[in-house]
C-alpha cells in the first residue's frame, strides 16, 4: 500500500492532520482491501474524533477479525458452509453494523451466501454479535480438541471399539442470540 501523505514531510503531515484535519484519500482502501479491512481503516481516519476507534478498539476489532478468519481457514471440517457463512456475516454485523451493501452477483454463491446470512442479522447489536462469534469459536476449538484427541486414542487396545462421548457446549444465555446462531 501507500503510506498516507507520503509525498510531504512527516512534520508537515501531522500538521495537517491535526490543524485542518487534512484526511488521506481513502477511495483506493475499497479497491485494495475486504470491507473489513476498509471500515476499521476509514473509522481510523475519520474526522470527529469521538467516532475513532481507541486503540484498545482497534486491536480488538484486529484480532476478533484474525481469529474468526484463521478458524475458519485452519477448522474448515467441523464449519460446514452455512456456519461459515454464519461466522462471516456475525463478523461483519461486529465490524461493519448492519448490511446495508447491494447483493453480490447471483452466480457468485458462496459471496451471495455470505451476503444472505449478514442481511439476515437484521439490526442485531455489534455486543451481541460479539456473543455469537464467541460461542461458535468455542463450538469449532471443542470441536477441534475433541476430535484431536479421539484421534490420538484410536490406536490404543483400551479404547477400540469404545463409543466416545459427544460434548456440547453450553448454549449462551444472553437474549437474542439464540435465533441468530
Amino acid at each position: 500500500g501507500v503510506q498516507p501523505f507520503s509525498i510531504i514531510p512527516p512534520r508537515a503531515a501531522a500538521t495537517a492532520a491535526a490543524i485542518i484535519k487534512a484526511r488521506p484519500d481513502l477511495s483506493i482502501i475499497n479497491k485494495r482491501h475486504s470491507i473489513l479491512m476498509s471500515v476499521i481503516i476509514q473509522r481510523c481516519w475519520d474526522q470527529d474524533a469521538e467516532k475513532r476507534p481507541s486503540a484498545l478498539e482497534l486491536v480488538c476489532d484486529l484480532e476478533v477479525c484474525c481469529r474468526v478468519k484463521t478458524s475458519m481457514q485452519h477448522n474448515t471440517r467441523f464449519l460446514v458452509p452455512s456456519r461459515r457463512a454464519q461466522a462471516s456475516a456475525l463478523l461483519h454485523q461486529r465490524i461493519v453494523g448492519p448490511c446495508h451493501t447491494a447483493p453480490p452477483f447471483v452466480l457468485k454463491v458462496w459471496k451471495r451466501a455470505q451476503w444472505q446470512a449478514w442481511k439476515s442479522l437484521g439490526a442485531m447489536p455489534m455486543d451481541q454479535a460479539q456473543t455469537a462469534i464467541e460461542y461458535i469459536l468455542e463450538e469449532v476449538d471443542l470441536s477441534a480438541s475433541i476430535s484431536n484427541a479421539s484421534t490420538s486414542q484410536r490406536g490404543s487396545p483400551a479404547t477400540k471399539g469404545v463409543a466416545q462421548p459427544v460434548v456440547r457446549s453450553q448454549g449462551v444465555a444472553q437474549q437474542g442470540v439464540a435465533q441468530h446462531v
